[in-house]
């Protein structure tokens, strides 16, 4: 999810947008995995710590204050959508960003090792918010644990890497009858094609069975190749998965090859975030080691967002905590264009809640100055229960 907070407008100070103008974007994916750890997997482990060694290498993180950090853009947050504001703003080397993450860097091989992800999911409190909802009335007072990534990529580096956009008709919604520009299926799906790198399109080999081939077919309306995020089928896929598709079908359900080609109705395997047996997060797809290296990008990790600053109600910049020497010492980064809040779905109301846009009442309730009158923070939401069933 990302806020854009300010548009472009003059070249030191632009105008918070109004509600109808904030355009939002959300993914929601969910699963589950396990499996035998194999002599790939042990491989891919490996591979992992090497290449994390030489990644962290680029990536800042706040050793001691800066007397004035300043830059075109102000990113918060990178995760899913951070990480790719930050590698599209600083392409070309003409604008200046600085990219602020709450989390350390991505180093850990347990991020890159896909089989890990029940430790990241479950056990992690680095690398993992570990929130928990309030209370549910409809589930009898139960809280519901809500794992949220905290490092570079986000959500992106924990979760179980389902390949999944959305319904058509969503989008559709918003681009049609919200008559929010751009937004449409129509117009968001070039965007998808173009960040994806979809191996099923890679050419095929002339050794490949008939099997092989009718497998990998996909419709290439739908995808794209030579994008920064690698999306390809599971390597070790268990045969209870097949013996389930088999089932559905057997009963006259639909099934189907691709949940992100016409339509997603059916039953069917997923396709993951992942290259050659590692994660493909939106940090390794769109921070990689060229991108991180550019003299325009500015990556700051362990900085704890806690307001955007306003002269009025023009977004000027961002006050930061991180840890040095044991204590915590506040930075603030002014932005020159725009403040750029990609938080995820449940930082990015919070930290505009704190920065004073929000419900009036509630703001003044718990104390916030106001800023800017906006009832829709913190924004409705739909998430789906995960379930897990284990069969022995």
């Amino acid at each position: 999810m990302a806020l854009v907070l300010v548009a472009r407008g003059s070249e030191r100070n632009v105008e918070v947008s109004r509600a109808s103008d904030l355009d939002v974007g959300c993914v929601v994916v969910a699963a589950w995995c396990s499996r035998v750890l194999t002599e790939q997997d042990r491989a891919s482990i490996h591979l992992a710590k090497a290449r994390t060694k030489a990644k962290t290498k680029s990536t800042l993180s706040m050793a001691r204050p800066l007397s004035r950090l300043v830059a075109d853009y102000v990113v918060v947050g990178a995760g899913s959508a951070g990480c790719v504001m930050a590698s599209r703003l600083s392409q070309g080397g003409k604008a200046s960003v600085v990219l602020l993450e709450a989390g350390p860097p991505d180093s850990s091989a347990l991020i890159h090792t896909p089989m890990m992800i029940g430790t990241l999911v479950g056990h992690s409190k680095t690398l993992n918010w570990r929130y928990e909802t309030e209370p549910e009335p409809q589930l009898d007072g139960r809280r519901l644990y809500w794992p949220r990534g905290k490092t570079l990529g986000g959500s992106s580096s924990i979760n179980a890497m389902v390949y999944t956009r959305g319904q058509r008709e969503d989008y559709d919604h918003w681009g049609h009858d919200l008559q929010l520009d751009g937004w449409s299926y129509e117009h968001v799906l070039p965007f998808f094609k173009r960040s994806q790198n979809q191996e099923r399109l890679a050419p095929r080999s002339a050794a490949d069975s008939q099997q092989e081939q009718q497998r990998r077919a996909i419709d290439a309306r739908y995808h794209g190749t030579g994008g920064p995020l690698n999306v390809t089928d599971g390597r070790a896929v268990s045969p209870l998965s097949h013996k389930f598709v088999d089932a559905a079908q057997e009963l006259g359900c639909p099934t189907t090859d691709d949940f992100n080609g016409a339509s997603q109705g059916g039953f069917g395997l997923y396709q993951v975030t992942q290259i050659d047996g590692q994660r493909c997060s939106t940090s390794r797809a769109f921070l990689s080691s060229s991108v991180r290296q550019r003299p325009n990008l500015h990556i700051v990790t362990d900085a704890l967002a806690h307001r955007v600053l306003f002269d009025k109600t023009r977004a000027t910049g961002v006050e930061f905590s991180f840890s040095t020497g044991g204590s915590k010492q506040t930075q603030t980064v002014h932005a020159n264009r725009e403040v750029i809040v990609c938080g995820g779905a449940v930082n990015s109301p919070q930290l505009l809640q704190l920065s004073g846009i929000g419900d009036q009442q509630l703001l003044h309730r718990v104390g916030v100055p106001l800023v800017h009158h906006l009832p829709g923070i913190p924004l409705i939401r739909f998430d789906a229960l995960n379930l897990i069933r284990f069969i022995d």
